[in-house]
């Protein structure tokens, strides 16, 4: 085993998982102060990339790799997760998304010169209201009308 004084970072709120800021490698015993701590690390492992340091088990373990770039590291679970405002931008995508598969009505029924059926306006304005919930982890969908009873208009009608 080495020696090894770490510089703690940002932590999680049950002070178990801190980011490593710094780190620097001792063959002897160093003393800790309120900034640096010591820890012993097994030989041969790198102290290199992004690191965190678990409190509970007084080691340094390596940060999982990121898999999406609009990811953000969490230090309560270890792990990365989909930031807010990119999981905002997935939901209005997809609500974009359904609102063009359902212009093709609209479009019908203003040429025939009638009303979009009431279900297919409600089901329209409900999806231009999923943002107004206040979790983009849990949006619930609107199901949309059952297409077959309420069929835009194909022609007009006197």
């Amino acid at each position: 085993m080495s020696k090894a004084m770490v510089l703690l970072g940002d932590g999680c709120k049950n002070g178990r998982f801190f980011n490593v800021m710094r780190f620097k490698i001792s063959s002897q015993d160093i003393d800790e102060d309120d900034s640096w701590r010591s820890i012993e690390t097994p030989l041969g492992f790198e102290l290199s990339g992004p690191l965190i340091y678990d409190v509970a088990n007084n080691k340094i373990i390596k940060r999982p790799e990121k898999k999406d770039s609009a990811e953000v590291f969490d230090l309560e679970t270890c792990s990365w997760v989909m930031s807010a405002i990119a999981q905002w931008e997935k939901v209005r995508g997809l609500r974009d998304e359904l609102m063009t598969a359902t212009d093709w009505r609209v479009t019908r029924a203003m040429e025939a010169g009638q009303p979009l059926a009431a279900e297919w306006v409600a089901y329209r304005q409900a999806l231009r209201d999923v943002t107004q919930q206040p979790d983009p982890f849990a949006i619930v969908w609107p199901v949309a009308p059952d297409k077959q009873s309420t069929e835009a208009p194909t022609e007009v009608l006197n």
